[in-house]
Formats: C-alpha cells, sequence, structure tokens
C-alpha cells in the first residue's frame, strides 16, 4: 500500500521528567497549532498542523517543514508567532521547532496503544477534531522525506479520513499523545498512518542544532562543524532547545 504525504511501564512517558500518575495536563485542543512556510528556493509553500509539547516545542511532520525559508505559527489563543527548526528527521518524518513566545502548555504525555484502541485526531487543520480507530500497530516502511532511501519507523495505521494540511496534527488517547499525522493512502481515502509515541519521543530526545534554507537545493540544511549522523532537512534556521 503506498502512502500519500500531506503537506498543505505503565505505558506512559512524560517528556521531559515526571512519572506515570498525577501528570499535570493540557487539553489537546490547546496544543494545536497552524504552521504556513515560505518557500526555500524553488519548493513550495505549505500549511499543516502541530502540536505544542511543551518548553516552547512544537513537533510536526518533517515534509512539512522541509522546504522552507521561513515558519510562522498560529497558537491556540490566536497569536501568531515564528518558529525555528531545531531537529529535522527525514526518516522518522519528524520534525522539533522552537517557538520564543510563552505558551502556558504542560510537557506532553506520550501513550502507546494497539489495535482497535479508540483515538481521535485532534486540531488538524484541515478536519478539525475527528474520532478514529487504530486498525493495526506496525513497523512501517516508508520513503525517507527528500530521499531515495526507505525507512522502518513504528507507526499505526488508522480508520481516519484526513485532508491536505492535516500533517502534522495530533492522535490523542483522551489527553495524551499517540502519534502525528503523516500520510493517507493513496488507495483508500478513508486510512491515514501516524508516527508512534515511541519515535515522538526519540526525536525529542535529539539535541538541538541550526537549521537554514539551502536555495540551490530548496531544503533545508543542518548547519553544524559537529559530526553527527544527518537526517536530512527542511527549512529554517535554528536555536537552543529541548527539556
Amino acid at each position: 500500500m503506498r502512502l500519500r504525504l500531506l503537506a498543505a511501564a505503565c505505558g506512559l512517558v512524560v517528556v521531559g521528567g515526571g512519572g506515570c500518575g498525577g501528570e499535570e495536563t493540557t487539553d489537546p485542543s490547546d496544543r494545536a497549532v497552524a504552521i504556513v512556510t515560505t518557500a526555500c528556493g524553488d519548493a513550495s509553500r505549505t500549511m499543516g498542523s502541530g502540536v505544542l509539547v511543551g518548553d516552547g516545542r512544537i513537533v510536526t511532520a518533517a515534509h512539512l517543514v522541509i522546504g522552507a525559508e521561513s515558519i510562522t505559527t498560529d497558537l491556540p489563543d490566536g497569536r501568531e508567532t515564528a518558529a525555528i527548526p531545531a531537529v529535522v528527521d527525514t526518516t522518522r518524518d519528524l520534525a522539533v521547532l522552537r517557538i520564543g513566545t510563552e505558551v502556558d502548555v504542560a510537557d506532553v504525555v506520550l501513550e502507546r496503544v494497539g489495535a482497535d484502541a479508540a483515538v481521535r485526531l485532534v486540531g488538524g487543520l484541515e478536519s478539525g477534531d475527528v474520532e478514529a480507530t487504530v486498525r493495526r500497530a506496525a513497523t512501517l516502511v516508508v520513503d525517507e522525506v527528500r530521499g531515495t532511501e526507505r525507512h522502518e519507523r513504528g507507526g499505526y495505521e488508522l480508520d481516519l479520513a484526513i485532508e491536505l494540511g492535516d500533517s502534522g496534527s495530533g492522535i490523542y488517547d483522551d489527553d495524551r499523545l499517540v502519534g502525528i499525522v503523516f500520510a493517507r493512502s493513496s488507495e483508500r481515502d478513508s486510512i491515514a498512518f501516524a508516527i508512534d509515541a515511541d519515535e515522538v519521543e526519540a526525536v525529542l530526545d535529539v539535541e538541538p542544532t541550526t537549521w537554514v534554507c539551502d536555495p540551490d537545493d530548496s531544503r533545508l540544511v543542518e548547519r553544524s562543524a559537529r559530526a553527527r549522523p544527518t537526517r536530512n532537512a527542511g527549512r529554517g534556521s535554528a536555536g537552543s532547545a529541548h527539556r
């Protein structure tokens, strides 16, 4: 089945610390942001979604921001603020953005679920909030963003009809983040795919670096003197991030 990207112990992990019980929570609708990019080089402008995870960070789909020269986010309270890419992981199709605007949200709680779990999409740019069911939790083999190789990533196949612009939005079980939407089936519009909480946790643990637009390649590239594995990216610059 081909996928179509959509750019236009207790089982819980509290990002940034915490434990399995009594954690402070934020309603998922107060985490939902809209993301708009300007084009880097010959790339296209994109619009999509993202999730505020705490500490001035937003998680979204990497394919949404890979071709960005600049990134603007619309916050749940109506404010508009610039964002810079801090982590861009093209094998996972996840990106972490940083914003300088203070937003009162608790650290996100991540959760893993299994087949038949009742979940919901929250904050899709086009679809809004939609009930969904997990068809299966699986290892998905997907093309790298702007790459030629295929990579495995943990994820979910969902009974969920989504639209262009919903990429980067969150899948939730109550107020716990289960995954990030990144694609729908090209064969069945009622099937969507999300990257699971383990992959989200992994990208949030990556040390932030600086990403800038390379107009010759029409994409973000990492600007770093350090030798470290590069998982290609979108456009922007970066700052400090994480925890």
